[in-house]
């Protein structure tokens, strides 16, 4: 189990109330005691108190609470203060120093030693930064510096300039190589996740043509062409999913194993650590799709130890709750996808504490995923309450387009097919229809189910209920053998095992 706190507040709409209640106490005291160096009025720090007790905003109740401060003759200029005082304490803060702050103050120590005439100084400081921007794949701020060592040598009384000046060009062109590299491969991925996002699978010949020409530049890269780390670990992400995306998921994983080393580096920028988080977490998911659970669990091992060795600094923070959602979410639809629905059950129990304070904070598409596996996990031990409530948290974030919001319609009718809420039934099975088939999104194993639970719910004998689940496991059999519709359906439900309990 995994045991920590770190200072993720609730939400709000308000900005500042998001701010204040992201801090931990520490921070809190902190932003008190910068106050305190501060000139003038500082009647808004109790500004600050007022609203670090409010569990939610409440405008009014703060208007007349402070009604006679001064800094209420303009409250939205007082919160604005207020906040900006917040962000400028925060960047003082000694524990907010991160990978992206040292190469920061790095090149900002150059600047000065620069400014002041000291030119060897600041030439070794320079390298300093140069060797710790290599070492994280920080190709803008390697073009900056290389810009800065070329204008030095240029200027340089060294009689050795000219070669110097040189083994910049050199250094400064493959530093340009390496950009160009990396946003051919995110490129490509970006593109592909666009599609992905409308529909996980190619259900035709021009839909497999598309995804297939946005990926095919990097079909021929080899690993020497993979100039940095960061431009292997797009180019896995994006080979994995293609492969795995046109049915090929023993090449999808052996790509992916060609660079996850199995360990997330606890040092570097967040940009680094969080990629190589999403590689792990991709393996994974694809690893819970074909079956493969024993390398899934060794990847979301790796993903759990990264969040153990993390600290409570700015980045750290981030990285951490980056790691943790997608650790939550895979470890969930692990157990579903094994059958063991109970020890998924156990598994929210036992992070409650935590996910009371981080679930609000997971990006949209993870919250959603989060949202699913739960409901998922209580229907299957036949807890239809929670299942149900879950279900409708994820379909009242909107309608966003995702496999978690399609299956999470198909997972609400069979929980009411299971209570025997005939009307809600036959509301929802035409709605979830509609909505699907507006958005080109039904497959065609999800127009057999919901069309076989329609005629389920309108049933009015066990044996014509029996007889219609038999039915439906046919018609499934028979659309699984396509890779596109299996997989489609198969890694959020076990819809066959459910329909056999029915015959």
């Amino acid at each position: 189990m995994l045991h920590f706190q770190y200072p993720i507040g609730m939400t709000s709409r308000n900005d500042i109330h998001e701010l204040i209640h992201a801090l931990s106490k520490t921070e809190r005291r902190y932003v008190k005691l910068h106050a305190g160096f501060q000139q003038g009025d500082k009647s808004y720090m109790r500004l600050f108190d007022a609203i670090a007790a409010q569990p939610t905003y409440n405008e009014a109740a703060l208007k007349q609470a402070l009604l006679h401060e001064p800094c209420m003759r303009n409250f939205s200029m007082a919160k604005q203060y207020l906040y900006e005082h917040i962000i400028d304490a925060l960047k003082n803060y000694g524990a907010y120093k991160d990978a992206e702050s040292e190469l920061t103050d790095m090149i900002e120590e150059f600047k000065i030693l620069e400014s002041k005439g000291l030119h060897r100084q600041a030439e070794r400081v320079l390298n300093k930064a140069r060797r710790f921007a290599e070492n994280n794949d920080a190709f803008l701020r390697l073009y900056y510096i290389a810009i800065r060592e070329y204008i030095n040598a240029v200027y340089s009384s060294d009689e050795l300039s000219g070669v110097r000046l040189e083994k910049i060009i050199e250094r400064r062109n493959y530093i340009l190589r390496q950009i160009e590299n990396y946003s051919l491969i995110s490129d490509a991925l970006f593109r592909f996740r666009i599609i992905q996002r409308k529909q996980l699978y190619p259900r035709t010949a021009q839909e497999l043509q598309k995804i297939t020409t946005i990926i095919e530049p990097l079909l021929s890269l080899d690993e020497k062409d993979l100039l940095s780390r960061t431009a292997q670990g797009m180019y896995s992400i994006a080979i994995g999913e293609y492969y795995n995306a046109i049915g090929e998921p023993d090449i999808s994983l052996q790509r992916m194993e060609q660079f996850l080393r199995f360990e997330i580096p606890k040092k570097g920028t967040m940009e680094m650590r969080t990629q190589i988080i999403a590689e792990h977490a991709l393996y994974a998911q694809l690893c819970i799709k074909n079956s493969r659970y024993e390398q899934c669990e060794r990847a979301l091992k790796a993903i759990e130890n990264s969040i153990k060795t993390l600290s409570p600094k700015r980045d750290d923070v981030y990285v951490q709750l980056y790691a943790y959602e997608r650790w939550f979410v895979s470890s969930l639809a692990l157990e579903n996808k094994r059958g063991n629905c109970h020890i998924a059950v156990a598994h929210i129990d036992e992070q409650y504490p935590i996910l009371t304070e981080w679930l609000p904070r997971f990006s949209k598409q993870q919250r959603l995923a989060a949202y699913y596996m739960m409901a998922y996990a209580y229907f299957g031990i036949r807890n239809f309450t929670p299942a149900l409530s879950y279900c409708n948290k994820l379909l009242s974030e909107g309608e966003y387009l995702t496999d978690e919001h399609a299956f999470a319609q198909i997972l609400s009718i069979m929980i009411h097919t299971e209570l025997h809420n005939t009307f809600e039934l036959d509301y929802f099975i035409r709605n979830t229809t509609r909505f699907l088939r507006s958005r080109n999104r039904l497959y065609q194993s999800e127009t057999i189910i919901l069309q076989g639970l329609q005629r389920y719910a309108r049933a009015e004998t066990i044996e014509e209920k029996s007889q219609i689940a038999q039915s439906i496991l046919d018609a499934l059999q028979t659309t699984f053998t396509v890779y596109a519709e299996r997989s489609a359906v198969e890694y959020f439900m076990d819809i066959r095992t459910w329909l056999e309990s029915k015959v």
